[in-house]
């Protein structure tokens, strides 16, 4: 007598009461769990052979268990599995020589399979079923730890005093490289050969430049009469973050931004304030 067993889990295992003849037969049997959202579908299915095997060990019959998974039945043909749920079935198998593995079509028609689905799609919307604690990916791992670091990052950002002028730019924090040469970088950040900066650390005598007002990016780009030939048209005061992100994006606008830094670092005596004798 072999007993015939289809599992199948998000996570579930099910059997359907078939009488049967011949050689073979179907137990009813029936369990589901299931498993955080964070879990793969991969793990999932490997947990549904995992509880087959174990179902199997118990009974002295020949036991023949059928998947449609054929990722989790080649997982299985891998010595060299990292997922210590594989490795674990593969330990079960080696030391049980009355069970049988063996791969189903997916919805085909044939009951034990689609009961088992039937099972699993109850599994993930029951109120009442255990969930089970199984260990995450670890693609599904990184991807958590991204997020939580991403939101953490996007807090400390929104929250922070300093980096305010590069915060009118990108608020939005994330991995992208904006490749923005060095003299848009200096710009952005405020952190370049301007004497409000310079001034801060005892590289310039105050925070203005030679014509008296605040030496600040914008003001060099706008309005010092040291830089004229490099100058922008100045924006009002309520179009300046969408002028700041103009020069970004237009290669014009950006150019003539890297050769005012560049006329601004060769000239710095040039936009030194005057100090009194």
């Amino acid at each position: 007598m072999e007993t015939v067993v289809s599992y199948k889990l998000p996570i579930t295992g099910s059997c359907t009461n078939q009488s049967g003849g011949g050689t073979s037969r179907h137990l009813d049997v029936a369990n589901t769990t299931p498993h955080s959202p964070k879990n793969s579908i991969f793990q999932a299915e490997l947990i549904a052979l995992q509880e087959a095997v174990k179902y199997a060990q118990n009974h002295q019959n020949k036991v023949k268990i059928w998947s449609d998974s054929q990722s989790s039945l080649k997982a299985l043909l891998n010595q060299k599995s990292n997922s210590t749920i594989a490795r674990y079935i593969q330990d079960s198998l080696y030391n049980t020589h009355n069970i049988r593995l063996g791969w189903i079509r997916a919805h085909v028609g044939h009951l034990g399979n689609e009961k088992a689905d039937e099972l699993a799609k109850e599994a993930i919307t029951s109120t009442e079923a255990a969930v089970l604690t199984v260990p995450l990916p670890r693609s599904s791992a990184k991807q958590d730890l991204k997020q939580r670091a991403l939101a953490k990052w996007q807090r400390r950002w929104d929250d922070a005093i300093n980096g305010r002028s590069t915060y009118e730019m990108i608020k939005k924090t994330g991995l992208r490289n904006h490749n923005w040469p060095r003299q848009l970088i200096q710009f952005i950040t405020g952190h370049g050969s301007f004497p409000s900066y310079l001034f801060r650390f005892g590289k310039h005598p105050e925070d203005c430049c030679a014509c008296g007002e605040p030496g600040t990016p914008f003001h060099s780009a706008t309005k010092c009469r040291q830089t004229l030939y490099y100058h922008h048209k100045c924006p009002e005061d309520q179009h300046i973050e969408a002028w700041l992100k103009s020069i970004t994006n237009h290669r014009l606008l950006r150019n003539k931004i890297i050769d005012l830094l560049n006329f601004i670092t060769s000239q710095e005596d040039l936009l030194k304030s005057e100090q009194p004798e």
